[in-house]
């Protein structure tokens, strides 16, 4: 089974990124990855001694005489009306959107059974609507994905797409 080429590009900069940092192959969210490589015979450098942070010594609270005078709180700063920037703050809304009034697309039949040719018209689909969201035609490659949805409802990478 061919990939396609968007996600082996994908996994190229995965690598790339692993040949650049190894270290990020420590993090806990690719632990699985990390197992999977060692399972195979990778060897995984050791992950890196970072130095935390040494924490700051806290005071310990001495009983105090009546002599001992304590030292006053810093004075708060005081607010006004005229200090504050949230006034003078201007909000940018050409890129917020109304709400939505298109129908969302409907659901696909989850319980099909996929045939083969199915399953080889949904990748075809894919890849037209990957082209077309690369062309910069969103609304065909969303009919596209949705197409794709429903011809292999199995498919996570087409609604992955579609979401975006």
């Amino acid at each position: 089974m061919a990939l396609p080429k968007e996600q082996i590009n994908l996994l190229k900069m995965f690598v790339g990124a692993c040949k650049a940092n190894p270290a990020i192959l420590h993090a806990p969210e690719l632990d699985f990855y990390k197992e999977w490589m060692e399972s195979l015979g990778a060897k995984i450098p050791p992950a890196p001694a970072w130095e935390a942070p040494k924490p700051e010594p806290t005071p310990t609270a001495e009983p105090s005489s009546s002599s001992e005078k304590s030292e006053p709180a810093p004075p708060q700063p005081e607010s006004s009306d005229e200090s504050s920037s949230e006034s003078d703050l201007e909000l940018n809304l050409d890129f917020v959107t109304g709400p939505e009034s298109e129908e969302l697309p409907s659901l696909p039949d989850t319980d099909k059974e996929v045939s083969e040719e199915d399953c080889d018209k949904a990748m075809e689909t894919g890849r037209e609507a990957n082209m077309a969201m690369s062309d910069g035609d969103l609304d065909k490659a969303l009919d596209l994905f949705t197409q794709a949805i429903e011809l292999n409802p199995s498919l996570a990478v087409s609604y992955a797409k579609r979401a975006k």
